[in-house]
């Protein structure tokens, strides 16, 4: 599999299918494992958000995993939908993110799962980033703050290490 594009009701099924709950349209992934999240704030950056975006990208060991995004458009000036929209014709896919907000990514396609998730933080689009296993989970809000959550403890160190080194750690 390379980028597989979910609809909602998809989304959701995948979720399931994993064990993470679903809650009125969005996924409720941070409890499962009772770990306290590490918060961090957004920066306003682009060159910052994209290096955040990068450091919280689950590695290809992490298996398949689900980016969706929940909410968008809330900051109609920072962002520009064509460049999304072209992003996934380039992937193969014709819906809108209106459509098809999510995708699944396999562990082949780390660069285009990246370029998607990228370009949800630069926007500032509330994005989850599941993992199958629901190991490694990260939350991004249109609120330029975010949480993520880490099972292993020596990637949650290190996540923890470089939030607090870009001066967005928030807990």
């Amino acid at each position: 599999m390379s980028v597989k594009f979910l609809t909602r009701v998809e989304a959701e099924s995948w979720c399931l299918k994993n064990g993470i709950q679903v809650v009125s349209g969005k996924p409720k992934p941070l409890e499962a494992h009772r770990i306290a999240p590490l918060g961090f704030s957004i920066p306003e950056d682009a060159g910052a958000r994209t290096s955040l975006a990068r450091m919280l990208y689950p590695n290809a060991e992490d298996g398949d995993l689900l980016i969706w995004t929940t909410d968008w458009s809330v900051w109609p000036s920072g962002e520009h939908l064509p460049l999304m929209r072209r992003l996934r014709e380039a992937l193969g896919e014709e819906r809108t993110v209106f459509d098809a907000p999510a995708q699944l990514v396999g562990s082949e396609s780390i660069d285009d799962g990246l370029s998607l998730l990228v370009l949800n933080v630069l926007f500032l689009w509330d994005c989850w980033v599941i993992c199958s296993e629901g190991e490694y989970v990260a939350f991004f809000s249109h609120d330029e703050w975010g949480e993520v959550c880490i099972v292993q403890e020596s990637r949650r160190s290190a996540a923890k290490d470089f939030l607090k080194k870009m001066d967005v750690f928030a807990y």
